[in-house]
């Protein structure tokens, strides 16, 4: 026998299935091919917003500040661990550097100076931040992008998949800030990968408190 049941109002909703045994043991109850028409879920924050695990709406700016502003602390969870298929997961660009990093797909046109796939899927659907560093870029010029968390263990480290094409590509480098330690350079790359393909770097970050980790790239002389 089929029964539907018709739902109002908006909002979370949470459905149970109730059994109760009656007197008979012979009987039984059992369900079975259930579905829902029309009840997808309208979208609970505006894209400028962060959605934490519980039905809250946070400012994006409030992620990875060092404060559980989402009651389940969702916003200060994300931070660091990124693949950027969905944004920048709490990492964001230092507005005090020259410039910005930008977060993109891979490119098919050879004329576009970025990588031609991402590391997650190995091809050009997939996203991650890079930098341009031909024009209006000049030698020199840094771009820093980077994120917070409130704390770490003895054993925290950090990895990293990156990719550095040309000559004269300039250099990445890795800093690490926290009220445990003072600013200090934990990586630098001056070379180009090999063969132009992703290359991975781990990085020892220990026990420190309320971290701040800064990808730093500084424009080479060569251009493309």
């Amino acid at each position: 026998k089929m029964e539907e049941v018709k739902v109002y109002g908006r909002g979370y909703r949470r459905f149970y299935f109730k059994g109760v045994a009656g007197e008979s043991y012979a009987g039984d109850i059992a369900i079975d091919d259930i579905s829902f028409r029309r009840c997808e879920l309208e979208k609970l924050c505006s894209d400028d917003d962060f959605t934490c695990d519980l039905p809250q709406c946070i400012e994006m700016d409030k992620v990875c500040d060092f404060q559980d502003t989402c009651i389940d602390g969702a916003d200060e969870k994300v931070c660091g661990t990124c693949d950027f298929e969905r944004g920048g997961c709490g990492w964001v660009n230092d507005e005090s550097a020259d410039f910005f990093w930008t977060y993109a797909q891979g490119s098919t046109w050879y004329w576009e100076n970025k990588p031609s796939t991402d590391h997650t899927f190995s091809n050009s659907s997939g996203h991650f931040l890079y930098i341009e560093r031909a024009y209006p870029q000049r030698q020199g010029q840094k771009a820093r992008v980077m994120t917070q968390f409130k704390a770490s263990g003895y054993s925290c480290a950090m990895s990293f998949w990156y990719i550095t094409e040309g000559v004269g590509t300039g250099n990445l480098t890795v800093w690490i800030n926290s009220t445990t330690y003072n600013m200090r350079k934990v990586y630098e790359n001056t070379t180009p990968s090999k063969d132009n393909t992703w290359q991975k770097q781990a990085i020892p970050i220990g026990a420190q408190d309320e971290v701040t980790v800064l990808i730093e790239v500084t424009v080479g002389s060569g251009y493309g």
